[in-house]
């Protein structure tokens, strides 16, 4: 799959979770995708595009995508080794600085 960012479209993102919380102990992503418009997210326009057919599509082609991702990782338990070591070098190169 083919995927591509809008840089302009990303600089104007905001919002927040718990999720950097979560990522200090195991690894894990923020996935953001392109519905089929430029609105800003937690705005009334947004919700709107998201109600879209086209929207639809994106939507269901990058649930695929991480789907796929998931998979990966379950069925390829050296890959999920990867992650967990790439992980745990991050961590221990973070606490040195």
């Amino acid at each position: 799959m083919d995927f591509t960012i809008d840089e302009d479209v990303l600089k104007n993102e905001s919002g927040s979770t718990d999720f950097g919380n979560v990522t200090f102990v195991v690894p894990g992503i923020h996935p953001y995708f392109y519905i089929g418009s430029n609105a800003l997210t937690h705005t009334e326009e947004y919700t709107v595009a998201a109600g879209d057919a086209r929207a639809q599509f994106f939507t269901l082609r990058s649930a695929k995508a991480l789907a796929m991702t998931a998979l990966d990782l379950l069925l390829c338990p050296e890959l999920l080794q990867r992650v967990k070591q790439e992980f745990t070098e991050a961590k221990l190169r973070e606490d040195r600085m």
